[in-house]
């Protein structure tokens, strides 16, 4: 079944398990007035796609299509109402029977005229941030005009409380203690081993990951399946190890307190932690460049690209045109491949050590085609321009340490500068520090150290030295 607004027909899945019930069921939900039929327990958005629904949402500022992006529930482009509740990240919302979903497309009439009147005229950057300031009533009208035209959500007064969209049999808050010796945040390969050195010292350990399964981006890589499921059964059997999945560290507020967010038994709740050290294991995320149209739907960062592969088996492509660097670029490379994607291209960005995995060396995207989902790619070369047909495209660049969290509490971070801007990333100046009498720690990706061998090593020693400060 295809919605009346897309053009594509789903992409069907692999054959990989999705996330759901024992049995697998089917099950029945409304997306703007029209039924549809998904599994149980897969992601909101997973389901949509399958049934041909891409957009998503829309931007803000000029209304331009949105749709899954990063899987983790971290940038806005899947935001949805579910059952009346606004601005629900529907990558990692779970499906249920009988789900009522829509856009939050809550515009006025005049607001696309107006949005279109004004790309015509030759207003400065942000001029609603400097304009129309003076007086305070004409501030006052203009800023609420601002607001209804933005049509992100809209509250009923008449519902109270907001009803969760998640089931209540994940009561892991309400089993946490409220203090623990070392709070590992992430539980990728570099979260487990921290784990699991702090806790061969003794301390007692609680483990925060936000997706509910441990491993990280390891998840479908053949070779680090051996390493990661026998570090996840070793912490599973270890009694002085709490590992709470799907769960969030939301923020951190000095002194070890971390706020974390998940399900208790009465729905959504937040939960103050406290350790007497604090690892951050939060991995890094992919930096998607600057080039024209590059907020289109279809293009992805490779860590994105494994979950919606890997976690949903949902294949969000037939053919993709890949370019990044290193590493990241030979790994894209065979995760496309090993889901059956074809490959259009693969273009190198560097042109000091080329990938034996590239078709082409030292290029740069500079513009997507599409509109509600990528049709094609622009590159250029130094062999010259290369114009790809493709639909979905994969970024596998230098990868960004997740500073977040790290960032407040306290760490320093700096621009590591390279030839090609698109591989400038932040990194850490430093990999511990104290906050008051707790020890800070930053391991594996988040510390900049991408190479798996020597973060091993690294997050044990880190695990002894946080048992020991703690």
């Amino acid at each position: 079944m295809t919605h009346p607004d897309e053009s594509s027909p789903p992409v069907a899945p692999t054959g990989n398990p999705v996330p759901g019930g024992p049995d697998g069921a089917f099950v029945r939900f409304t997306f703007e007035g029209r039924q549809y039929t998904g599994r149980e327990g897969e992601t909101v958005a997973g389901a949509l796609f399958r049934n041909g629904v891409r957009t998503l949402s829309y931007s803000v500022k000029y209304h331009r299509p949105r749709g899954i992006s990063c899987g983790r529930g971290r940038c806005v482009g899947c935001l949805m109402e579910i059952d009346g509740d606004p601005s629900v990240k529907t990558c990692v919302a779970r499906l249920h029977h009988g789900m009522n979903i829509r856009r939050q497309d809550f515009r006025p009439f005049y607001s696309p005229l107006l949005t279109a009147a004004i790309r015509l005229l030759p207003f400065p950057a942000g001029f609603y941030f400097r304009f129309f300031s003076r007086p305070r009533f004409v501030q006052r009208s203009f800023l609420g005009t601002l607001r209804r035209m933005a049509g992100v959500a809209r509250i009923d007064p008449s519902r109270g409380r907001p009803t969760s969209t998640t089931r209540d049999s994940n009561t892991v808050l309400d089993r946490l203690r409220r203090s623990y010796d070392v709070i590992v945040v992430g539980g990728g390969l570099s979260g487990l081993t921290t784990a699991q050195a702090a806790s061969h010292e003794g301390a007692r350990v609680l483990i925060v990951e936000e997706q509910p399964f441990l491993g990280g981006t390891t998840l479908g890589e053949p070779g680090s399946a051996a390493r990661r499921d026998a570090l996840i059964a070793s912490v599973a059997a270890d009694s002085h190890i709490t590992v709470a999945e799907e769960c969030t560290a939301q923020g951190y507020y000095g002194d070890g307190r971390l706020l974390v967010a998940g399900t208790s038994g009465t729905g959504h709740a937040l939960r103050e932690i406290h350790g007497g050290a604090v690892v951050f294991a939060t991995g890094a995320t992919d930096v998607i460049p600057l080039f024209e149209n590059n907020d289109v739907p279809g293009i992805f960062g490779v860590r994105a690209l494994r979950l919606f592969l890997e976690r949903d088996g949902l294949v969000p492509g037939k053919k993709a045109a890949i370019f990044g660097t290193g590493a990241e670029l030979t790994r894209a490379a065979e995760l496309v491949r090993r889901h059956g994607i074809g490959v259009a291209t693969i273009v190198d960005t560097s042109t000091d050590e080329p990938s034996p995995a590239a078709t082409h060396q030292g290029g740069r995207l500079t513009r997507v085609e599409g509109g509600s989902w990528v049709c094609g790619v622009t590159f250029e070369t130094t062999a010259g321009r290369l114009v790809v047909p493709c639909d979905l495209v994969c970024v596998a660049g230098v990868p960004q340490p997740s500073f977040e969290l790290a960032q407040q509490a306290g760490f320093t971070f700096s621009m590591v500068t390279d030839d090609i801007e698109d591989n400038w990333v932040m990194r850490p100046t430093e990999r511990a520090r104290l906050d008051g009498e707790c020890a800070l720690f930053l391991v594996g990706a988040a510390s900049g150290n991408n190479d798996s061998a020597g973060a091993a090593e690294d997050a044990t020693t880190t695990g002894r030295r946080a048992a020991g400060a703690a």
